[in-house]
């Protein structure tokens, strides 16, 4: 049953036809009672809370427990992979398992042969290939590799932690590093390690079409405003590689040869650069989708 504040707020009309108000009384509404806080009760213990550290000491405990140390070389993870600061990996067994692994691979006929001899198997597996770096789109033209031409040169490196410690430097000092355009120029060395970009010594670039002289101009001018090719530290020599097809009209040896060294040949000397122009004979076949 509703009381009659109850009714007053549901029905105000209802409680205009109240008999107490046809007798002249007014009915008193009780308001909730309003306790100040001196009133509310006090507790009789204390309530204490957990001690909380600053960050500045938090920050100044943890960096007196790491290690400091003149080495450059991070700290190793239990598990997984772990590479050097130039990005090479480090090889060196951590746990028992991966040492008696590192112990029985040497104990194999491979790696007993003398240096001289690996040393020559490695460079015949690994050595002598043109490493063609492209901007990632897909192009039209695609040059066809020899049909004596590996696709897996490097998973050489992949067999064990001796072999990868003695072939590491090898793709980049005993292959030639070359680029599709002069373009790729920006895109392409990101995806090298700082120590393989030290052992690049050459860089070759291809250049296909006379009408695109007006873009290779632009693209080498940036190259040498921003000093582009500083990315390779002991880099001596670049090679513009000129390439022809059937399909289309391409430029001839002399007259690209004319317009780099008549363009670009003094800022390559000035950088310490050799530039050389030569012809390269290879099939471009359409690129099927």
């Amino acid at each position: 049953m509703l009381s009659l504040s109850d009714r007053a707020s549901a029905n105000p009309k209802a409680l205009s036809a109240s008999p107490l108000l046809s007798f002249g009384l007014r009915p008193t509404f009780s308001q909730p009672e309003k306790v100040s806080v001196n009133r509310l009760p006090r507790l009789s213990h204390s309530i204490t809370m957990a001690p909380c550290k600053s960050i500045a000491e938090d920050k100044a405990q943890h960096a007196d427990n790491v290690k400091k140390s003149n080495d450059r070389v991070i700290k190793r993870p239990a598990w997984g992979s772990h590479r050097f600061r130039g990005g090479m990996l480090n090889i060196t067994p951590k746990r028992g398992t991966e040492k008696e692994l590192v112990k029985s691979d040497q104990e194999s006929c491979l790696l007993r042969l003398p240096t001289e001899i690996q040393n020559r198997i490695w460079i015949y597996a690994i050595g002598g290939r043109t490493i063609r770096q492209s901007s990632g789109v897909v192009q039209d033209r695609v040059f066809v590799p020899e049909p004596s031409e590996r696709t897996n040169t490097f998973a050489l490196m992949r067999a064990c932690r001796q072999i990868y410690a003695e072939t590491a430097l090898l793709p980049t000092t005993t292959n030639v590093f070359q680029l599709t355009n002069c373009s790729t120029f920006w895109i392409a060395p990101k995806s090298f390690r700082k120590y393989q970009l030290r052992q690049i010594i050459e860089v070759r670039v291809e250049v296909n079409d006379l009408h695109f002289q007006r873009c290779y101009e632009v693209y080498l001018k940036q190259l040498f405003e921003v000093n582009k090719l500083s990315i390779f530290p002991n880099l001596r020599s670049v090679h513009f590689c000129v390439h022809g097809s059937k399909a289309r009209v391409y430029t001839s040896l002399s007259v690209c040869s004319a317009f780099l060294h008549e363009h670009f040949g003094d800022q390559m000397r000035a950088a310490g650069y050799d530039m050389v122009v030569e012809k390269m004979d290879i099939d471009i076949r359409n690129h099927t989708r």
